[in-house]
């Protein structure tokens, strides 16, 4: 069993069978993935998913990119329509949307790999908007959401409508991972640490969650700020 911990709810049981699709097909592209974010925190402590997290959460390395682009077919005849995120023209996330009554969007993050850490850039919807941003950003996403494939987040009108902040996670949780037998998914093998940097006390689920605040994983900062050293004296990256 990977980690040092053991899992403090059920262990078997019936596995969302979405999470369990998404990672053959992506086994059966030998791409290399893992479970992460809140459905890993559901694995480990509920033996299954979050009932009140409406999405599946999948990582994996950004270069598999184009290998999963191949596969927009295999998704849209399982019932999702495809959205890629762009930043530097680059993919960052596919989301898979479901046309199914009752399936779960699937958020499949790229990670870019740094010296140190792992990281990829994360859009949040800008709090308190004008009333004319709000205008426009409405009609933008409806026709982002039926007719468009994708969005270029680092560009006119989206960088103007999203925060743009960075998962940015300590290279050696996604360096080693490995399949836990408990469920025949791939996880971070020190999972429990992993959990800890993200959650604090990932064992006793939080009111109130705000990802803003309490996800030791996301800085409020642009990737460029990062990788380049460009926070200024007074800034520094959240929970190292």
């Amino acid at each position: 069993m990977p980690g040092h911990g053991r899992t403090t709810g059920r262990t078997g049981g019936h596995l969302n069978p979405q999470l369990k699709w998404i990672s053959t097909l992506l086994d059966s592209c030998s791409v290399a993935h893992w479970v992460d974010s809140g459905s890993l925190l559901g694995l480990v402590r509920e033996g299954d998913l979050l009932e009140h997290d409406h999405d599946v959460d999948i990582s994996m390395w950004s270069g598999s990119s184009d290998v999963l682009m191949r596969e927009s077919k295999r998704f849209e005849q399982a019932g999702y329509k495809v959205r890629v995120f762009k930043y530097e023209g680059v993919p960052y996330k596919i989301h898979l949307v479901a046309l199914t009554a009752g399936q779960r969007n699937v958020d499949i993050n790229l990670f870019r790999s740094g010296s140190s850490h792992a990281w990829c850039p994360q859009h949040l919807r800008k709090p308190g908007a004008v009333a004319r941003a709000r205008f426009l950003s409405n009609p933008l996403e409806w026709y982002w959401r039926t007719v468009q494939p994708g969005v270029a987040i680092d560009r006119w009108p989206w960088r103007n409508m999203r925060e743009l902040w960075t998962w940015w996670i300590p290279r050696r949780f996604f360096d080693d991972c490995v399949v836990d037998p408990r469920f025949g998914l791939p996880v971070p093998r020190d999972w429990e640490e992993y959990l800890r940097f993200r959650y604090g006390d990932w064992r006793v689920p939080k009111r109130n969650w705000d990802l803003r605040k309490d996800d030791g994983g996301l800085q409020p900062y642009h990737p460029d700020e990062l990788l380049n050293g460009r926070l200024s004296a007074g800034d520094r990256p959240r929970r190292p």
